[in-house]
């Protein structure tokens, strides 16, 4: 946002929160539709469906993008996200022990984290290789960020294939591990 389309720091941050709120209505949906791989799916295909849309946005539009047009991708990024991560979570701790759901859901945060910590190096190193051009190069901002969210639609993909292994959903009280 800053480099690629020249916004200030707050404008950058603003463009990035329809991301933050999609996350929280994420959360919100995944308890509605319940927390299982079904609903862990849906959120794999709205972040993958969100990605796509940022692609095809900018490759029709790759000079003189506004955040506005932004809005709908990066919120259906975040929604999926929200209903991805939250069933994730739920399942895992699900097999879990009880008296050892705080040590594995802290251990379970930590490699969250550096998952993403790895996944932003990974994706950001793909951008970097792929842009040519100086920082006023619009379109080379546009062509590097397409190519490193179609890997991340890659990995979406691969994440998605991963869940077929995970429970179909989390335990019911009933079925706690004593």
């Amino acid at each position: 946002f800053q480099l690629g389309m020249g916004l200030g720091p707050l404008q950058a941050g603003l463009a990035a929160a329809p991301q933050a709120v999609g996350m929280i209505v994420g959360f919100v949906l995944s308890q509605v539709l319940g927390l299982s791989r079904r609903t862990m799916f849906i959120g794999f295909g709205t972040v993958a469906a969100g990605l796509t849309a940022l692609i095809v946005l900018m490759t029709i539009v790759s000079v003189g993008l506004t955040v506005w047009p932004l809005l709908i991708p990066l919120t259906l990024v975040g929604i999926g996200m929200g209903l991805a991560i939250a069933p994730f979570f739920d399942i895992v701790l699900a097999g879990v022990h009880d008296n050892e759901v705080g040590s594995a859901s802290g251990s379970l945060t930590a490699v969250q984290q550096l998952g993403n910590a790895v996944g932003v190096a990974a994706l950001g190193t793909i951008f970097f290789t792929v842009l040519t051009g100086t920082a006023a190069d619009e379109a080379a901002y546009a062509h590097a960020l397409s190519t490193a969210l179609g890997w991340a639609i890659g990995l979406i993909v691969l994440a998605s294939v991963i869940t077929v292994f995970l429970p179909r959903r989390a335990r019911d009280n009933a079925e706690q591990i004593h």
